[in-house]
């Protein structure tokens, strides 16, 4: 882990070396680190912290069924209070991903039980709104869409993309093209009377 800029990469025998403006620094290829993990693993009784970089490595392969396991795995064990926020973070990503890829209301709903930032939450409630407007449940995805525009203490929100929108702009865009393609017009109509 590391928060200094990288400069030049070149990758020799199995590193990665960056020369940047504070030095040289060198980093393990990832498979080197994977094989490497793997004996650990195998040689011994799990550790929290390894589990979580093999976890973080799988969310890096986009293997996220992989990720979760091995997070669960690691919950399971005693674990200092960074490795387990670090836990959770992954375990939260692990589970957007992998409704994001096969969308499913209860991974969505496990991943919005862990969102514990404003931004987590919005990240899954807008996910969780296309999710119910392509599953044509229009009046649950104007709910959740309604929710979210009045819960947010700024007036703006949050897209996917890191846009920013005005809360009430995004809703009334939102609610019309929910309705336009929903059979419930009627009934989300009468949620706003």
């Amino acid at each position: 882990n590391t928060r200094r800029e990288l400069g030049n990469l070149i990758a020799h025998r199995g590193m990665v070396i960056s020369a940047g403006p504070e030095g040289l620094d060198a980093y393990p290829q990832m498979k080197d680190v994977s094989e490497s993990l793997q004996q650990r693993l195998a040689a011994k009784d799990p550790e929290a912290e390894d589990l979580l970089l093999m976890a973080k490595l799988h969310l890096n392969l986009g293997k996220d069924h992989e990720a979760e396991a091995s997070i669960r795995k690691a919950q399971r064990l005693e674990a200092r209070a960074t490795i387990k926020e670090e836990l959770r973070r992954a375990l939260f990503q692990a589970l957007l991903n992998q409704a994001r890829k096969k969308p499913d209301s209860r991974v969505f709903q496990e991943a919005l039980s862990l969102a514990l930032t404003q931004r987590e939450k919005y990240e899954v409630l807008l996910h969780l709104i296309d999710f119910h407007q392509a599953a044509g449940k229009g009046v649950q995805a104007v709910r959740i869409a309604r929710e979210l525009a009045l819960s947010n203490p700024n007036h703006f929100i949050v897209l996917k993309d890191g846009r920013n929108i005005r809360a009430d702009v995004w809703l009334q865009n939102k609610i019309g093209n929910i309705g336009s393609e929903s059979q419930d017009r009627e009934k989300i109509v009468e949620m706003f009377k």
